[in-house]
């Protein structure tokens, strides 16, 4: 079922030529929503609570397919395609209501931290910051640099450790396995950059 979706999802980005990242070409929005999908199935393997599963994995299928209508507020273009196909499909409404929910506010990062929220939205936030931090936030950095024309590996080195600052400072995550995931894609990155400054004899100048 999910399959069918995320390749309808794929399809229809790549017909209105939106599956392509602005900026990098190698980025794939339909890439993206796949790998959210997949954190989202992981974080809910532990969760002892009840859950929406369908709610939580279709909004990730969706939640960046309003790209095919620009950048400026892509969440609210997502839902609004969201609730078309759910009226196509014959959802039930207050399915389809809860589902347009999570897709219209996942840019909204504040939520993770009100009492309120849906363990739903919490799930779904988590998996979407989760995507390309760690060693694919390495691959993505060293790709974009270069596309940026980066000097060399130093200047590359430079301009990622002021990005990877954003993920060694703090641990965003709320539910348990989540900061478990982020810890271990901050240690990650530690020593990935102590590998990196050995590397370029960065202390050594």
């Amino acid at each position: 079922m999910y399959e069918k979706i995320f390749y309808e999802v794929k399809d229809y980005l790549r017909r209105h030529n939106a599956d392509d990242d602005d900026r990098f070409t190698f980025r794939k929005r339909s890439g993206h929503i796949w790998r959210v999908y997949t954190w989202a199935k992981r974080l809910m393997e532990d969760c002892v609570e009840e859950i929406n599963s369908e709610a939580l994995l279709t909004a990730a299928l969706f939640h960046d397919i309003g790209y095919v209508k620009g950048v400026d507020d892509h969440a609210s273009h997502s839902a609004d395609i969201f609730r078309d196909y759910a009226e196509r499909k014959g959802y039930d409404k207050t399915q389809a209501d809860f589902i347009e929910y999570l897709i219209r506010n996942h840019s909204d990062r504040e939520l993770l931290y009100s009492p309120d929220t849906p363990l739903e939205f919490i799930l779904f936030k988590e998996a979407d910051i989760l995507d390309e931090a760690g060693a694919l936030g390495v691959v993505w950095f060293a790709m974009a640099a270069g596309s940026r024309g980066a000097e060399d590996y130093e200047g590359a080195y430079r301009e990622y450790l002021s990005y990877a600052r954003k993920i060694l400072d703090n641990n965003p995550m709320k539910t348990a396995k989540a900061r478990e995931i982020w810890e271990r894609k901050q240690d990650f990155i530690r020593e990935f950059f102590a590998q990196l400054e050995c590397d370029l004899a960065i202390d050594e100048k």
